[in-house]
């Protein structure tokens, strides 16, 4: 999606002289790099991607208010709307999100952000212009098809944008769009209805909603188009810079040159030779997901089934603690995985996501105590910690491998959040909640008991990546383990 941040501490190089194999791993520690500077293009660039990521979100989640109606007015059933929203999305996110990935890897990533978003946005107009089910359920499609271009293409960016020591920060930032996106979804869906039912606009108020979510498209559009230039991959913070750069102080316009294109069967190649890294890293922010996504689905129902909270006031109490928390714990996740390589290697993302994992299981009691109060004041500090956990592993995994391959094993990483997450972790709590507990009004401490396996099973996991040393591109580009297989 972006572009590499000149570097001002450091005399330039050509980016001929720095091949991608040469520099070895483990000869560049962290703390001998000096700092590098971060021009303001990249601070815009970064902008525009916490814009995408919100809007995404937001177009993804906004159906969820509008269910009532939808339900209403095409004569879909319980069922087909849990295709719609569920199955429909993720099944196609997760199987576009491979390839996709292996596309950003190979092509130009501000160009794959703007086919995304623009595919996206006429899929959520095709929402609003749906006639049945059948066509709501393809345009639904073309919603999940759209944000799969997203994320791997975002990530690999903001790793030749920032530097190792704001790259935390960045992903963070990054990740916190997403939290607020989908917030504002129930935020701005709610009000919208409400100001079309109350100015009718010749159209149902959940079409118009819908239109007027697509529309957002346009203006995000334009922002990516002049806010977004494509950045050099594999670059090398501290050692060298890239030959080329625009006025605004980011270097290398382009297909991303000066990096090698891998083949597709060397990603797999690569991912196999890194599966004692990437594998348990990938495993453990996957499992992490399911506590995440349990929470997300059953705490609100827990709220109101079991502690007889109403609708309205379930909204109005945990919306803002929700949008608050995530958003606050991702942007700190990123700050706190920064804090912590820098004093403890590449190694302190994995230690800061397992310390926020582990001080957030105790919270976890918010499914075992009987008033609503106490609940959402210990889901408060688990929205945060959950927050930091998945964006110091997010981080953690980024920083693993090169930029050339980071499209392709970060795709995989969002298909394993997605099928763990949003695929199981739901029906995990359900199961235990019918099968083992057989009470409707247990589904809090089921909700408990799901997560707190997920975090303890996850946290294993992630400190299993410390018995593999000098595998960061943390300063350098990553060579031995991490160098283009084809070359090896």
């Amino acid at each position: 999606m972006k572009r590499v941040v000149a570097e001002s501490a450091v005399e330039a190089a050509p980016q001929a002289s720095v091949p991608q194999a040469s520099v070895p791993q483990a000869s560049v520690p962290q703390a001998s790099v000096p700092q590098a500077s971060v021009p303001r293009a990249a601070w815009v660039c970064l902008a525009v991607l916490f814009a995408a990521s919100s809007l995404s979100y937001t177009d993804r989640y906004i159906l969820a208010v509008l269910l009532v109606d939808v339900r209403r007015e095409l004569a879909i059933s319980d069922v087909g709307l849990s295709l719609v929203q569920g199955a429909a999305f993720a099944v196609v996110y997760a199987l576009a999100s491979i390839p996709l990935g292996a596309a950003a890897d190979r092509t130009n990533r501000r160009r794959l952000i703007l086919t995304g978003v623009t595919v996206w946005s006429l899929g959520t107009a095709g929402c609003a212009l749906a006639p049945n089910f059948g066509g709501l359920f393809l345009a639904r499609l073309l919603v999940a098809g759209g944000e799969a271009c997203l994320y791997p293409a975002a990530v690999s960016i903001v790793g030749d944008v920032f530097p190792p020591s704001r790259r935390g920060l960045a992903l963070g930032v990054v990740l916190a769009g997403c939290s607020l996106g989908a917030g504002l979804s129930i935020t701005i869906g709610g009000a919208l209805v409400s100001a079309y039912s109350a100015h009718p606009v010749g159209i149902a108020p959940w079409r118009a909603t819908l239109l007027t979510a697509a529309a957002l498209g346009v203006p995000l559009l334009l922002g990516i188009w002049f806010g977004v230039p494509e950045p050099i991959r594999n670059r090398v913070w501290g050692v060298g810079r890239a030959t080329t750069s625009d006025a605004s102080g980011v270097a290398g316009v382009g297909d991303g040159a000066a990096s090698s294109v891998p083949r597709w069967r060397d990603d797999w190649v690569f991912l196999w030779r890194l599966r004692w890294s990437l594998g348990p890293a990938i495993a453990g922010v996957g499992v992490f997901s399911i506590a995440d996504a349990s929470v997300s689905a059953w705490f609100p129902t827990f709220l109101q089934r079991t502690l007889g909270v109403s609708p309205g006031e379930v909204s109005a109490r945990l919306g803002p603690i929700a949008i608050i928390g995530g958003s606050v714990g991702f942007l700190a996740g990123g700050v706190v995985a920064d804090w912590f390589a820098a004093r403890a290697g590449s190694r302190g993302r994995i230690y800061a996501a397992v310390l926020a994992a582990v001080l957030a299981i105790p919270c976890l009691a918010f499914g075992l105590v009987s008033t609503p109060g106490l609940s959402l004041a210990l889901y408060a500090p688990f929205s945060v910690l959950d927050g930091v956990a998945l964006a110091a592993g997010v981080t953690a995994i980024q920083t693993l491998v090169p930029t050339n391959r980071q499209g392709f094993i970060i795709a995989v990483q969002a298909f394993v959040y997605v099928i763990a997450g949003l695929g199981a972790g739901p029906t995990f709590v359900a199961v235990v909640t019918e099968g083992i507990y057989k009470d409707p009004l247990m589904v809090g401490r089921s909700l408990s008991v799901v997560s707190a396996i997920s975090l303890l099973v996850g946290i294993p996991l992630l400190l299993a990546t410390r018995v593999v040393r000098g595998e960061s591109r943390d300063d350098s580009v990553a060579a031995g383990a991490l160098a283009d297989p084809g070359a090896a």
